[in-house]
Protein backbone atom coordinates (compact mmCIF):
# COMPACT_ATOMS: atom_id res chain seq x y z
CA UNK A 1 0.00 0.00 0.00
CA UNK A 2 2.61 2.58 0.92
CA UNK A 3 4.26 1.52 -2.53
CA UNK A 4 1.03 2.26 -4.16
CA UNK A 5 0.86 5.81 -2.36
CA UNK A 6 4.29 6.91 -3.46
CA UNK A 7 3.92 5.78 -6.92
CA UNK A 8 0.77 7.77 -7.16
CA UNK A 9 2.17 11.31 -5.72
CA UNK A 10 5.27 10.72 -7.62
CA UNK A 11 2.88 10.41 -10.99
CA UNK A 12 0.96 13.77 -9.84
CA UNK A 13 4.48 15.61 -9.72
CA UNK A 14 5.27 14.67 -12.64
CA UNK A 15 1.97 15.87 -14.11
CA UNK A 16 2.88 19.05 -12.48
CA UNK A 17 6.53 19.15 -14.18
CA UNK A 18 4.76 18.16 -17.38
CA UNK A 19 2.18 21.18 -17.26
CA UNK A 20 4.93 23.48 -16.48
CA UNK A 21 6.91 22.96 -19.33
CA UNK A 22 4.45 22.81 -21.89
CA UNK A 23 3.09 26.24 -20.39
CA UNK A 24 6.73 27.30 -20.69
CA UNK A 25 6.73 29.06 -16.92
CA UNK A 26 9.29 26.88 -15.23
CA UNK A 27 9.42 27.36 -11.78
CA UNK A 28 12.38 28.78 -9.87
CA UNK A 29 14.11 27.01 -6.99
CA UNK A 30 12.79 29.36 -4.66
CA UNK A 31 9.35 28.37 -5.68
CA UNK A 32 6.80 26.27 -3.06
CA UNK A 33 5.29 24.64 -6.45
CA UNK A 34 9.01 23.54 -7.52
CA UNK A 35 10.11 22.08 -4.10
CA UNK A 36 6.38 20.42 -3.43
CA UNK A 37 6.66 18.86 -7.47
CA UNK A 38 10.66 17.88 -6.57
CA UNK A 39 9.49 16.12 -3.44
CA UNK A 40 6.60 14.32 -5.46
CA UNK A 41 8.43 13.03 -8.00
CA UNK A 42 11.15 11.49 -6.06
CA UNK A 43 8.82 9.98 -3.83
CA UNK A 44 7.23 8.75 -7.11
CA UNK A 45 10.64 7.39 -7.79
CA UNK A 46 10.68 5.68 -5.19
CA UNK A 47 7.89 4.32 -5.20
CA UNK A 48 8.17 3.20 -8.63
CA UNK A 49 11.48 1.50 -7.52
CA UNK A 50 9.94 -0.11 -4.89
CA UNK A 51 7.21 -1.71 -6.45
CA UNK A 52 9.26 -2.90 -9.63
CA UNK A 53 11.55 -4.80 -7.03
CA UNK A 54 8.14 -6.37 -5.11
CA UNK A 55 7.86 -7.87 -8.52
CA UNK A 56 10.90 -8.88 -9.75
CA UNK A 57 10.74 -10.46 -6.41
CA UNK A 58 7.71 -12.22 -7.02
CA UNK A 59 8.94 -13.53 -10.80
CA UNK A 60 11.87 -14.53 -9.01
CA UNK A 61 9.94 -16.81 -6.69
CA UNK A 62 7.41 -18.08 -9.06
CA UNK A 63 10.14 -19.02 -11.28
CA UNK A 64 11.73 -21.01 -8.74
CA UNK A 65 8.80 -22.74 -7.59
CA UNK A 66 8.48 -24.04 -11.22
CA UNK A 67 11.81 -25.02 -12.00
CA UNK A 68 11.23 -26.93 -8.84
CA UNK A 69 8.56 -28.82 -9.84
CA UNK A 70 9.82 -29.13 -13.46
CA UNK A 71 12.93 -31.16 -11.60
CA UNK A 72 10.78 -33.48 -9.44
CA UNK A 73 8.63 -34.18 -12.76
CA UNK A 74 11.55 -35.45 -14.89
CA UNK A 75 12.94 -37.54 -11.49
CA UNK A 76 9.42 -39.28 -11.00
CA UNK A 77 9.72 -39.77 -15.11
CA UNK A 78 13.15 -40.44 -15.43
CA UNK A 79 13.24 -43.41 -12.37
CA UNK A 80 10.65 -45.92 -14.04
CA UNK A 81 12.69 -45.36 -17.80
CA UNK A 82 15.91 -46.11 -15.68
CA UNK A 83 14.71 -49.16 -14.30
CA UNK A 84 12.69 -50.62 -17.18
CA UNK A 85 15.96 -50.10 -18.94
CA UNK A 86 18.16 -52.08 -16.25
CA UNK A 87 15.34 -54.54 -16.70
CA UNK A 88 16.02 -54.80 -20.60
CA UNK A 89 19.88 -54.89 -20.08
CA UNK A 90 20.04 -58.03 -17.82
CA UNK A 91 17.32 -59.81 -19.88
CA UNK A 92 19.24 -59.37 -23.06
CA UNK A 93 22.54 -60.89 -21.09
CA UNK A 94 20.61 -63.84 -19.81
CA UNK A 95 19.24 -63.77 -23.63
CA UNK A 96 22.79 -63.57 -24.97
CA UNK A 97 24.09 -66.66 -22.53
CA UNK A 98 21.50 -69.18 -23.82
CA UNK A 99 21.86 -68.30 -27.45
CA UNK A 100 25.75 -68.57 -26.89
CA UNK A 101 24.93 -71.88 -24.81
CA UNK A 102 22.72 -73.05 -27.61
CA UNK A 103 25.37 -71.53 -30.39
CA UNK A 104 28.24 -73.56 -28.84
CA UNK A 105 26.08 -76.90 -28.55
CA UNK A 106 24.80 -76.83 -32.36
CA UNK A 107 28.37 -76.50 -33.42
CA UNK A 108 29.31 -79.07 -31.88
CA UNK A 109 26.40 -81.41 -33.38
CA UNK A 110 27.58 -79.91 -36.45
CA UNK A 111 31.42 -80.68 -35.85
CA UNK A 112 30.54 -84.31 -35.17
CA UNK A 113 28.55 -84.59 -38.16
CA UNK A 114 31.63 -82.83 -40.37
CA UNK A 115 33.60 -85.52 -38.79
CA UNK A 116 31.24 -88.43 -39.84
CA UNK A 117 31.52 -86.97 -43.80
CA UNK A 118 34.84 -88.08 -45.96
CA UNK A 119 37.73 -85.66 -46.01
CA UNK A 120 37.55 -82.53 -48.54
CA UNK A 121 34.24 -82.02 -48.16
CA UNK A 122 33.08 -85.33 -50.20
CA UNK A 123 29.61 -86.38 -49.27
CA UNK A 124 29.38 -89.33 -46.45
CA UNK A 125 29.62 -93.14 -48.21
CA UNK A 126 31.27 -91.01 -51.10
CA UNK A 127 35.09 -92.01 -52.18
CA UNK A 128 37.01 -89.30 -54.63
CA UNK A 129 39.57 -92.27 -56.24
CA UNK A 130 42.33 -91.48 -58.34
CA UNK A 131 41.97 -92.64 -61.97
CA UNK A 132 44.92 -95.56 -61.36
CA UNK A 133 42.82 -96.51 -58.14
CA UNK A 134 39.52 -96.20 -59.98
CA UNK A 135 40.24 -99.04 -62.64
CA UNK A 136 41.29 -101.45 -59.98
CA UNK A 137 38.13 -101.07 -58.55
CA UNK A 138 36.39 -101.42 -62.25
CA UNK A 139 38.11 -105.16 -61.98
CA UNK A 140 36.80 -106.34 -58.91
CA UNK A 141 33.28 -108.60 -59.30
CA UNK A 142 30.25 -106.99 -57.89
CA UNK A 143 31.29 -103.37 -58.77
CA UNK A 144 29.04 -101.90 -60.92
CA UNK A 145 30.36 -99.22 -63.69
CA UNK A 146 28.10 -95.88 -64.23
CA UNK A 147 28.78 -92.89 -66.78
CA UNK A 148 26.76 -89.92 -66.11
CA UNK A 149 27.28 -88.21 -69.57
CA UNK A 150 25.33 -87.86 -72.79
CA UNK A 151 25.10 -90.77 -75.02
CA UNK A 152 27.12 -88.65 -77.94
CA UNK A 153 30.14 -88.74 -74.97
CA UNK A 154 29.44 -92.22 -74.41
CA UNK A 155 30.18 -93.14 -77.92
CA UNK A 156 33.08 -91.28 -78.09
CA UNK A 157 34.49 -93.58 -75.71
CA UNK A 158 34.21 -95.39 -71.90
CA UNK A 159 35.01 -97.46 -69.54
CA UNK A 160 34.81 -100.94 -70.35
CA UNK A 161 31.44 -102.44 -68.78
CA UNK A 162 29.95 -98.53 -67.90
CA UNK A 163 26.49 -98.96 -68.03
CA UNK A 164 24.88 -94.81 -69.39
CA UNK A 165 23.14 -93.01 -66.69
CA UNK A 166 22.04 -89.31 -68.69
CA UNK A 167 22.85 -87.18 -65.88
CA UNK A 168 20.71 -84.57 -68.22
CA UNK A 169 17.90 -87.09 -68.61
CA UNK A 170 14.38 -86.07 -66.91
CA UNK A 171 13.82 -89.44 -65.44
CA UNK A 172 18.11 -89.03 -63.92
CA UNK A 173 17.25 -88.97 -60.48
CA UNK A 174 14.32 -92.26 -60.50
CA UNK A 175 17.00 -94.52 -62.67
CA UNK A 176 19.56 -93.99 -59.97
CA UNK A 177 17.18 -94.20 -56.68
CA UNK A 178 16.16 -97.93 -58.57
CA UNK A 179 19.70 -99.01 -57.94
CA UNK A 180 20.97 -100.94 -55.36
CA UNK A 181 21.92 -99.00 -52.13
CA UNK A 182 24.03 -101.72 -50.31
CA UNK A 183 25.70 -102.33 -54.33
CA UNK A 184 28.95 -100.83 -54.95
CA UNK A 185 30.01 -98.26 -57.49
CA UNK A 186 32.08 -96.52 -59.93
CA UNK A 187 31.11 -93.73 -61.41
CA UNK A 188 32.34 -90.96 -63.37
CA UNK A 189 31.77 -87.92 -65.93
CA UNK A 190 33.82 -85.68 -68.53
CA UNK A 191 35.89 -83.87 -66.05
CA UNK A 192 34.29 -84.97 -62.59
CA UNK A 193 31.37 -82.03 -62.19
CA UNK A 194 28.49 -84.23 -63.15
CA UNK A 195 29.35 -86.98 -61.39
CA UNK A 196 30.27 -85.12 -57.96
CA UNK A 197 26.54 -84.23 -58.18
CA UNK A 198 25.49 -87.61 -58.62
CA UNK A 199 27.45 -89.12 -56.10
CA UNK A 200 25.91 -85.97 -53.89
CA UNK A 201 22.68 -87.78 -54.83
CA UNK A 202 23.55 -91.06 -54.25
CA UNK A 203 24.48 -90.41 -50.61
CA UNK A 204 21.29 -88.39 -50.08
CA UNK A 205 19.43 -91.88 -51.24
CA UNK A 206 21.56 -93.66 -48.37
CA UNK A 207 24.51 -95.05 -51.06
CA UNK A 208 27.43 -96.04 -49.21
CA UNK A 209 29.88 -97.65 -51.30
CA UNK A 210 30.27 -95.34 -54.43
CA UNK A 211 33.62 -94.27 -55.53
CA UNK A 212 33.72 -90.95 -58.19
CA UNK A 213 36.72 -90.62 -60.18
CA UNK A 214 38.56 -87.80 -59.79
CA UNK A 215 38.80 -85.62 -62.83
CA UNK A 216 36.54 -87.82 -65.26
CA UNK A 217 37.25 -89.81 -68.44
CA UNK A 218 40.05 -87.04 -68.84
CA UNK A 219 41.64 -88.17 -65.90
CA UNK A 220 41.60 -92.01 -66.59
CA UNK A 221 42.76 -91.05 -70.32
CA UNK A 222 45.51 -88.99 -68.90
CA UNK A 223 46.80 -91.39 -66.78
CA UNK A 224 47.04 -94.03 -69.83
CA UNK A 225 43.97 -96.32 -69.54
CA UNK A 226 42.27 -97.98 -72.01
CA UNK A 227 38.51 -97.03 -72.95
CA UNK A 228 36.09 -98.79 -75.31
CA UNK A 229 34.32 -97.15 -78.50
Amino acid sequence: MVTGWWYRLGALGWQSWASAIRSESWPSADDEGYRANTSLWVCGVVGFSRRFRSKHLKRVAIQNCTDNHLTMSRKIILLPLAVMLLSAVAFSACGSDDSSSSDDDSNSETSEGAGASAEGGVPSGINLVEPVAASKLVGEPGVQVIDVRTPEEYDEGHIAGAEMIDFYSSDFGDEIAALDRDGEYVIYCRSGNRSGQAAALMSNLGFTHVADVDGGILAWEGAGLDVEK
